[in-house]
């Protein structure tokens, strides 16, 4: 495999996935939400969804008893029984994104998801594991950007606050994780195995209340503490 078939597909599956965050974003400011993410009985499914589950696992997390009756083999794995948001077979994986949690917008006439959970087989596996999951809270965190309001790359939350109009961030946009550490990225026949990730996205309005801004958070597992990773 050449440098630039293995750049082009690398990028290609990171786009996938940001794709999928960006339309969560999407979704938030069109439809925004009512419901604290951290209180509903859909984001506690999604917090007992762990990264490294088999999909059999996942299965018995959101179906309970009856999970058997809500899986199927496809591809050589064993799969959910359910219409995926994306499937792809290469020679030496297996990937599947399922959606779940649906909200109809009868303006868009288009069904927005709140959860996200990816699959991957390890390289010339037969077992499919979550690699990533994300949680839409389709609401934006209810606060405005100070006047002037200036962001640096490394801040802390109390310092992005700073710059933010009242106490906190308010609610959170999307959850997101991954961990490839086990499972390994795959792109052709190179493996890499790469450290979990945590990202916690927030949406404000900017100061004339005109737009939106989103702010986006990295853990550092060494720190154990987010910092700003991104702002637009």
């Amino acid at each position: 495999m050449t440098n630039h078939s293995f750049y082009s597909s690398r990028y290609r599956l990171k786009s996938i996935v940001m794709l999928l965050v960006i339309v969560l974003l999407l979704v938030t400011l069109t439809m925004p939400g009512k419901v604290d993410a951290s209180s509903s009985k859909e984001f506690e499914v999604y917090s007992r969804i762990k990264l490294n589950m088999t999909s059999t696992e996942v299965a018995k997390v959101i179906y309970g008893k009856k999970y058997k009756s809500y899986l199927k083999k496809e591809y050589g794995v064993t799969t959910l029984k359910r219409k995926e948001r994306f499937k792809d077979k290469e020679p030496h994986k297996v990937t599947y994104v399922h959606d779940f949690y649906g909200t109809y917008n009868k303006k868009d006439d288009m069904t927005y998801y709140k959860m996200d959970v990816f699959f991957q087989t390890k390289k010339d596996g037969k077992t499919l594991y979550v690699v990533s999951k994300s949680f839409d809270n389709q609401e934006y965190s209810g606060r405005t950007l100070k006047k002037n309001a200036k962001f640096k790359w490394g801040m802390t939350f109390s310092q992005v606050d700073d710059r933010v109009q009242g106490k906190g961030l308010g609610t959170w946009t999307v959850h997101y994780l991954d961990d490839y550490s086990k499972v390994g990225e795959i792109y052709g026949d190179k493996v890499i195995f790469t450290p979990r990730t945590a990202l916690l996205y927030y949406t404000v309005r900017t100061y004339d209340k005109k737009d939106f801004v989103n702010l986006v958070f990295k853990y550092d597992y060494k720190k154990q503490k987010y910092f700003l990773e991104d702002f637009h």
